[in-house]
Formats: C-alpha cells, structure tokens, sequence
C-alpha cells in the first residue's frame, strides 16, 4: 500500500506539469493493478498465518471446526492404503491438517487471481472454517451488498485494464484513491473479525486488532 500511495503522489506532482498531463490515467491504472494484487496477497497471507498460528496454538484438533477436519481426514477414507489411518496416531493429526493446508491452498491460491467475496469466503472456510468473512464489510454509507458489488467492480475493472490495457470509463485519480481507502476499510475489517475467530477457537490472539477509526482525509487528493 505504501508503493501504492507513491503512485497518487506522483500523480499530485506531475498534473500541475502541462508536459505530462494528460498522460496521468496510466499511474491510476497501474495503481488499480498493483491495488488488487495487494488484495490478494492480503487475502493469501491472512488465511494462511491464521492457520499456522491455530496449529501451533493447538492441543487438540478440535480446535479447528468439524468440517474441516472432515475434509482434512478424507484422503485417508478415499486411499486404498489401509495403514494410512495410522498416520493419525500420537499426535500425526498436526502432520494431517499441514497436508490439508497445502491441498487447499494449491487448489485456491494456484487459481487465486479473482479475489472476490465468494472466493475470499470460499478460502477461509476451507481453510480454517471461517464462514462468510465478507458478511462484515459493512461500515456507515457503505451497506454488505454494496462493499460486496464494489469489490466486484474494481476486480472487473483491474482485469479490463490488465488484458486490454481499457477500461470503458475514464480511471481518475479520485476514483482511485476511493478504491484505496474501500480496500484498506475491507483488509481492516477481515484482519479484526479473523483475529476474533482464531481467538474464540484457541484463546490467544493472533495479532493486534486495528482501529478503524482512520483519519482518511489525510490522504490528499
């Protein structure tokens, strides 16, 4: 984000330069680019340090929700290997569910290029038994089906501009700092309701929480 921020400050000091004017929509469209490939990693990165972070807060496996140790247990049920049941004696269920980490993040993040609401929902539940993280994007002005649509919007308008290098409306610096401050409202948001989960599952925390009461105005325009 901070990269990102660079881009609008750039912008800011080049459009009082006639010379470069009017060639400025590329920073605001690289920066569309570079802001969902944040998203991404930020999706990536949150459903995988949570995961680590309840494994090794973890006596039990219990600690994880049933339907994924269901799903974690169930190439040992599909393997024609009988002796496989034995790698869940002593305390093999941790070898288990580091497996099953693997399997759902090659399945989800191999293909991970279209972080939207239904795949960022789809990731922790599978992962961790999260279910509907994109429930609490909501704030004041900003409704869940709104933030829901909104994401979907800038992850469109992120692949019009990376496959046709178009977009069917003009990318503006305003808009462009709008989606910025949409997207770190969201992070915010998921990285709090996740340090809440994982705290109701294994009695720490795994992270500090972030106030969401930021001064966005900071930011010029």
């Amino acid at each position: 984000m901070i990269e990102i921020y660079s881009l609008l400050d750039i912008n800011r000091y080049l459009r009082d330069r006639p010379k470069f004017r009017r060639n400025l929509e590329v920073l605001n469209k690289s920066g569309i680019v570079l802001l969902v490939a944040c998203w991404e990693s930020f999706v990536e990165d949150l459903a995988s340090h949570s995961f680590d972070f309840m494994l090794s807060n973890a006596t039990k496996p219990n600690v994880f929700p049933t339907k994924v140790l269901t799903r974690s247990s169930k190439v040992f049920w599909d393997s024609k290997d009988e002796r496989g049941v034995w790698a869940l004696a002593d305390v093999g269920w941790r070898t288990v569910l580091t497996s099953h980490k693997s399997r759902i993040l090659q399945d989800y993040i191999g293909s991970f290029n279209t972080p939207r609401s239904a795949q960022v929902d789809a990731l922790f539940e599978m992962l961790i038994g999260f279910k509907n993280s994109s429930s609490h994007w909501h704030w004041k002005n900003m409704s869940n089906n709104q933030a829901k649509k909104k994401l979907g919007d800038l992850i469109t308008l992120r692949g019009a501009i990376a496959h046709r290098v178009s977009a069917s409306k003009s990318v503006t610096r305003r808009s462009f700092l709008d989606y910025c401050i949409f997207i770190s409202r969201v992070g915010m948001i998921t990285s709090n309701t996740l340090r809440d989960f994982v705290h109701k599952r294994v009695g720490e925390y795994p992270w500090r929480a972030i106030k969401l009461e930021y001064d966005w105005k900071k930011i010029s325009i």
